[in-house]
């Protein structure tokens, strides 16, 4: 318990030093933290009876009318459209296996590729049936960012083409750069820009060690694709340019070179020294599709606890954590639940206890603060960007967010990741608030995982808005504890399967020290006389910012 002792210390001797903040104050705020409520938050959204809360399932709803019930005992104000939610609309897409293909028309024949052994398309968002035929091009990993010093389209045209690219993309790349240039969209995006009609990816040899082919579409689809739409029926991130889109096996892209200028094995000697190599391959593929559409809503739950500065309270700092998990899987094993105990009910449990903390507070922080469990993450971020791009609050008034997604402390911890700290002006008061509870604040131990991309804060972030993610980190204050071994094995073992359960072990001095941290960095992002603007040359700030 030494560092624990160090840290009181510390804070003890910040108060004495600090008689313009009201510490004794949020001293007690912070007190009110309790692990009785913590854990019957946890305990209830990740039981059994809640099948995995997969978005807009009976039991999703279940679970945002619990939450809504614990923002009105925290006497915090409905924010959503309708009360403490706002629906988000959704439109879902069901491939039908049967009538969708890939044809490759090679010099020695047309050769139909056969479903999961060799490709998988995906469906359209919007539209019933696609097909088009076309001479593919081979594009690299499908990257225009001529500002790094990279291009896969300089010098080929694509226009009226079926582009092929490899997932990914160049190592030389921040993390922020990789999250937004490898995403779905932007790689969507450049191709319709440029009037290509299809697209197919393939996987590099990096993508071959890391996944199998044989095993990672099993079952696919196991469920349809969904998106958010808007009022006039317009699904976010569809681009109706492309009339096809398909993921090929390593054996068929090796088909669909057998007659190019280049070979397959040279497409991916390129892609492995991120060198650009595009080239037009000389044969035509026709991508087919059939799908099936439904329309439904899944809410997001909003709050807020209104703001006490007259000039400060009509802007917004947004607190997000999601709500949804991944649901059931079928067959006959004994547990096909993925109950999402960590993955996140665990970080909705910080949020709300952290969301306690500040309305205790006899005068509320001097902006307002948001908070909201979203819907849709596990799917694609979708109702964090849905509520970004469509705020409950006047639009325009959202200056910052702070993330907690999947928490994952399970040993005494010394350290924390703080995704974005480099990335604005929120670094430095959030390292401050952290350090304030004994953890020091490390580096990303994990930059090739792209979590920076795979939370919601990206959202926020795509809309120009400065973000803070808070997550562990991989440093425990006992030295025979590995926290790094501990954080890998959980990866490999319980992320995304049925055993991320109320079985997990948790450290409460570990925890309750983070959801401090949390509560203090909200407080003091929604108190700083200046809302938090990007860092020069920052490259969500220089993209996405004012």
């Amino acid at each position: 318990m030494k560092l624990r002792a160090v840290a009181m210390t510390g804070i003890a001797l910040l108060v004495a030093a600090c008689s313009s903040e009201p510490q004794v104050e949020i001293e007690e705020a912070l007190g009110t933290i309790s692990q009785e409520s913590f854990d019957a938050t946890t305990h209830f959204l990740a039981d059994d009876k809640l099948k995995g809360r997969a978005t807009a399932s009976p039991e999703y709803l279940i679970a945002a009318n619990y939450v809504a019930d614990r923002f009105a005992e925290i006497g915090l104000q409905p924010a959503g459209d309708d009360g403490w939610f706002q629906q988000v609309p959704f439109i879902t897409a069901a491939i039908d296996a049967e009538s969708s293909g890939v044809i490759i028309h090679a010099a020695s024949g047309d050769h139909e590729l056969e479903w999961i052994k060799d490709t998988v398309v995906f469906p359209d968002a919007v539209r019933d049936e696609l097909e088009v035929r076309a001479e593919v091009v081979f594009v690299g990993f499908g990257i225009h960012a001529p500002q790094l010093g990279y291009s896969d389209y300089e010098g080929i045209d694509v226009e009226g083409k079926i582009v092929a690219s490899f997932w990914g993309g160049p190592e030389s790349f921040t993390p922020a750069e990789l999250a937004y240039y490898t995403s779905a969209e932007a790689k969507a995006a450049e191709l319709a820009k440029r009037g290509a009609v299809g697209q197919i990816l393939m996987w590099d040899r990096q993508e071959q060690v890391d996944y199998d082919w044989d095993n990672y579409y099993d079952g696919y689809p196991a469920g349809p694709r969904l998106t958010w739409i808007n009022g006039a029926g317009e699904a976010a991130g569809h681009y109706p340019e492309r009339r096809g889109f398909a993921d090929i096996s390593p054996a068929s892209a090796a088909k669909l070179f057998a007659d190019a200028p280049i070979s397959f094995e040279d497409a991916l000697d390129a892609a492995e020294e991120f060198r650009p190599m595009s080239t037009a391959l000389g044969v035509e593929v026709t991508l087919y599709q059939k799908a099936d559409h439904e329309h439904f809503n899944s809410p997001n739950v909003v709050a807020v606890l209104p703001g006490s500065d007259p000039e400060l309270a009509d802007e917004y700092v947004v607190f997000s954590s999601h709500l949804d998990h991944i649901g059931t899987k079928e067959g006959d094993d004994e547990d096909l639940i993925y109950n999402g105990f960590y993955d996140n009910a665990v970080g909705i449990a910080v949020m709300l206890e952290s969301a306690r903390a500040l309305s205790e507070l006899s005068q509320a922080p001097r902006r307002s603060i948001v908070f909201i469990a979203v819907t849709g993450e596990e799917d694609g971020l979708f109702g964090s960007d849905y509520f970004a791009q469509n705020p409950t609050v006047p639009q325009g008034s959202l200056v910052a967010n702070v993330n907690v997604d999947m928490p994952l402390i399970i040993y005494p911890m010394s350290t924390m990741t703080i995704y974005g700290i480099e990335s604005s002006t929120l670094g430095p008061p959030t390292t401050e608030e952290v350090e304030l509870e004994g953890f020091e604040v490390r580096p990303d131990a994990f930059p090739e995982e792209n979590y920076i991309g795979r939370s919601d804060q990206y959202s926020f972030a795509t809309q120009g808005i400065p973000f803070v993610y808070l997550a562990e980190g991989v440093e425990s204050t006992d030295p025979d504890i590995d926290g790094m071994a501990l954080a890998v094995a959980y990866e490999e073992k319980h992320y995304h399967q049925v055993t991320d359960d109320l079985s997990q072990p948790m450290h409460w001095w570990s925890m309750q020290r983070f959801i401090r941290a949390t509560t203090r960095v909200t407080r003091r992002i929604a108190n700083e006389d200046e809302a938090p603007t990007w860092n020069e040359g920052d490259f969500f700030g220089d993209t996405f910012g004012p």
